[in-house]
């Protein structure tokens, strides 16, 4: 069986491709974050969780203190020798 997802189709056990991490939105924190995860060897769901739960927060501290999305609050830059 295979199942639509966007604009691509994916076998039914779910397995999606490499490229799929188009999904994450146009934001360079949330890509930066995405491949370091999958280059640390985090599966694609694995990364892609971290990126959400990231987001997610994010989202929760604009709404519980009403101040605006800020890309460097929610994704600082990452330590080079991390």
């Amino acid at each position: 069986m295979i199942y639509y997802h966007g604009q691509q189709w994916t076998p039914a056990t779910g397995q999606r491709s490499p490229q799929d991490h188009r999904q994450i939105p146009k934001s360079p924190g949330a890509c930066q974050l995405y491949q370091h995860r999958r280059a640390a060897g985090d599966t694609y769901a694995g990364a892609l969780r971290r990126v959400a739960r990231r987001l997610l927060s994010g989202l929760h501290h604009c709404l519980a203190r009403g101040e605006l999305y800020d890309e460097t609050l929610a994704f600082p830059p990452r330590d080079p020798d991390r």
